[in-house]
């Protein structure tokens, strides 16, 4: 029940007081989860390597996009310290200062998970072996959905 009261500054925290900054990886982590809708990225989502002396990140995992009725949503718990959630770059773009990033490497971030997204989708959309309407119902919505990328 408390996975949602945390934040990603929160979690940032953690790995910064034992020895690993993964400021940008969290940044880029909470813009791919807007991108796809995945508004469902609460603090359970993420674990932990513990070596001893140092938290590694492990990789990614239970991304779910969610289904988007129109361009407004808001992600499980803030990437802000002011408590921001709304699912959309642009103002994630303007936190890049608390993951330790300049505005500039934020956006360089954000525009290279839009372009992959773009740029593979047809692929990813093959191996999944989605339907042309099952395509349609996800990239625009789901995936890039214009509210997440304004």
């Amino acid at each position: 029940m408390t996975a949602r009261h945390g934040s990603y500054i929160d979690l940032l925290g953690v790995f910064r007081q034992y020895g690993n900054d993964v400021g940008r990886e969290l940044f880029a982590r909470v813009a791919f989860n807007i991108a796809i809708s995945n508004t469902d990225d609460h603090l359970r989502n993420h674990a932990a390597f513990w070596d001893g002396y140092r938290l590694e990140l492990t990789p990614a995992y239970d991304l779910s996009p969610m289904i988007r009725s129109g361009e407004t949503a808001s992600q499980a718990i803030a990437y802000s310290s002011d408590g921001e959630r709304v699912s959309n770059l642009t103002a994630l773009g303007k936190c890049a200062g608390e993951y330790g990033l300049t505005r500039a490497a934020g956006a360089e971030v954000i525009d290279r998970i839009v372009d992959t997204i773009r740029s593979q989708w047809d692929a990813a959309a093959d191996v999944a072996r989605l339907t042309q309407a099952e395509r349609d119902a996800l990239y625009g919505r789901q995936f890039l959905n214009p509210g997440s990328t304004r």
